[in-house]
């Protein structure tokens, strides 16, 4: 999966906001799509090159929680968390698989 060109980030204190870019065929539906925290932005960031969700579940379990791997509950939630982002991220159109 990778993540779409007709979308902008923009950072605003703590989180980040997704935008549909407007289009001259479609400038109503320039707006934002949903906001992210921190991980969401780095998960966001990778999907600039094709990635596997497995792949980013391990990228993101190595960046935020490296001294936790063995946690079978922390690997849950992480996936749990993962996987809600994509595919939040899919139904918004944000990302192809």
């Amino acid at each position: 999966m990778k993540r779409k060109d007709d979308f902008l980030i923009k950072k605003v204190g703590e989180r980040s906001f997704l935008f549909l870019k407007e289009k001259e065929d479609a400038p109503e539906a320039d707006g934002t799509m949903f906001a992210m925290n921190e991980t969401g932005r780095f998960v966001w960031d990778l999907l600039e090159t094709e990635q596997t969700e497995y792949g980013i579940i391990v990228t993101v379990l190595r960046e935020y929680f490296a001294d936790s791997q063995d946690d079978p509950a922390l690997v849950g939630m992480v996936e749990a968390d993962i996987r809600a982002l994509l595919k939040q991220m899919s139904e918004a159109g944000a990302i192809e698989a």
